[in-house]
């Protein structure tokens, strides 16, 4: 029946538990702009897709569908947003998916993608989100990146990416999310003379769109850098999983009007917790625990903001470190 739509241009068949492979009858459907496939239990290969030329949008996510992501490069030459999410796609991720000039979103996190990323990214002004999280790519975040000049989502967490960033990612002005966390980039990326030495590179402070930035997991020490204080949209901060050390800056959080999430938990972060995030607007999520903060500074737990005394935000801590009353947290750490 499938095979007789001639002329159907949107199929949607997602989250109805379909088993088994694609069948050879859909690429009867040449006409066919709009297929959603996800949320099923798909299997098998997609080479029935390269018969579909005026596919649009693809959304394949969360099947199990396999083959190499190199197959995919000869099909979807109108391509638009490419959905290839928490499959078992594997292989090394083609330069010629990013020449598809009017490709907006890739998603291909979650599959079993694996080399290197690629040397050499062309200029491309039409791709906005690139989400290559959990896969297992390694080396190098190559300095061409930055000639995805569109690109406002970049995840390129969970994989096993070493090296230096390059500085060219600072020139991504348009970023609006980055997220790092779970590589073993080295810490010492960034650092010229006469610089503050910190886990964050300095360049990171040119994103100032930036709303979300996580770089937990990554093993890095120094400490909290102010300049933080210059990202003034940011909504989200994950820090968490690092060796950081030293006090955290007032100057970083104290103007924060947009701030609702941070995450500091599992550093060596030390002295009071600034009585800034107390007094923050939008803060809901607050995590400190496993550090060796000593104290909340004094009038934390008065504070006039968001935080402080609503069941339904989280301020987590170490309340072995610092015992009621003299804290405020509603969770405390196993060992607290």
């Amino acid at each position: 029946a499938l095979g007789g739509m001639t002329n159907l241009r949107d199929l949607r068949l997602s989250g109805n538990g379909f088993e088994g492979t694609l069948p050879d009858s859909l690429e009867n459907c040449l006409h066919l702009k709009n297929l959603y496939l996800d949320d099923n239990m798909f299997t098998g290969e997609l080479h029935v897709l390269g018969s579909l030329p005026f596919l649009a949008g693809v959304f394949l996510e969360n099947n199990q569908f396999e083959g190499e992501i190199g197959a995919l490069v000869e099909y979807f030459d109108d391509i638009v947003i490419l959905d290839a999410s928490n499959n078992k796609l594997r292989g090394p991720l083609p330069l010629e998916l990013f020449q598809k000039d009017k490709l907006r979103v890739l998603d291909l996190n979650g599959n079993m993608l694996t080399g290197v990323l690629p040397a050499h990214f062309s200029v491309n002004d039409s791709l906005e989100y690139l989400a290559l999280q959990n896969n297992q790519f390694e080396h190098d975040v190559p300095a061409s990146v930055s000639n995805l000049r569109a690109v406002t989502h970049l995840d390129l967490s969970g994989n096993a990416l070493t090296g230096p960033l390059p500085a060219s990612l600072g020139n991504m002005a348009l970023l609006t999310h980055l997220n790092l966390g779970g590589n073993a980039l080295d810490p010492s990326w960034g650092l010229n003379e006469g610089t503050e030495i910190g886990p964050l590179p300095a360049f990171l402070q040119k994103l100032t769109a930036l709303r979300e930035l996580l770089l937990g997991d990554m093993g890095w020490t120094g400490t909290v850098p102010f300049w933080i204080g210059f990202l003034d949209e940011l909504v989200l901060l994950d820090l968490s999983g690092n060796a950081l050390t030293g006090t955290l800056p007032v100057f970083a959080f104290e103007y924060k009007a947009n701030l609702t999430f941070v995450h500091l938990s599992g550093n060596m972060l030390e002295g009071a917790i600034p009585k800034c995030f107390a007094e923050l607007p939008k803060l809901r999520m607050f995590t400190t625990e496993d550090n060796k903060f000593t104290s909340l500074e004094s009038g934390f737990c008065q504070g006039a903001g968001n935080l402080v005394g609503r069941n339904v935000n989280i301020f987590t801590g170490d309340c072995d470190k610092i015992p009621s009353p003299l804290n405020c947290f509603n969770e405390c750490c196993d060992g607290g």
